[in-house]
């Protein structure tokens, strides 16, 4: 079964250099740590509900997510929102794969959004944990990667948002 691919628009310069002096990692308890890459400082600590099982960063926060469908935005300095999504994670699944992207409405605006899938058969557009739009997948979504060429960076182009997919789903 082949991959259904939505194109997207690459994150801005400063974001990303931002990002490069910072990591997040996550446990089985939820804890969070926020490190400071070139000294290896820990920054913040957070607590989410359960295990967490996904972090991209998007718009000057990591974005996380846990197993009980919490996504929750942070930065160096505190929680910025936390919502709930209101749709657990099949018992099997241990990944809610997520991506940051941008893309045009139907109004043909920029729009930005984290791309996540909580272990269904669709991917979810969110901004701060708000669902925005669903796109229908033909299978179970178990990995998204997001990239920019070179070349498409030199014509500035879209990049692609790929989406990855079992037949468990």
């Amino acid at each position: 079964m082949g991959c259904r691919c939505i194109r997207i628009h690459e994150r801005k310069e400063v974001e990303l250099r931002q990002a490069e002096n910072m990591r997040t990692g996550g446990d089985g308890n939820g804890t969070v740590i926020l490190l400071e890459l070139g000294t290896g400082m820990e920054l913040r600590r957070y607590d989410m509900e359960a295990a967490v099982i996904s972090a991209t960063w998007h718009g000057g926060e990591f974005i996380l997510g846990d197993l009980v469908g919490n996504l929750m935005g942070v930065d160096e300095f505190d929680v910025r929102w936390i919502k709930r999504m209101d749709i657990d994670l099949p018992f099997h699944d241990h990944s809610a794969p997520a991506a940051t992207t941008s893309a045009h409405d139907c109004d043909d605006q920029l729009c930005s959004y984290v791309a996540v899938s909580l272990g269904r058969q669709e991917l979810l557009l969110t901004h701060q944990g708000h669902v925005l739009a669903t796109v229908p997948a033909p299978t179970r979504i178990a990995c998204i990667w997001s990239s920019t060429s070179h070349e498409e960076k030199a014509n500035d182009a879209a990049s692609t948002l790929l989406c990855g997919g079992d037949d468990d789903g």
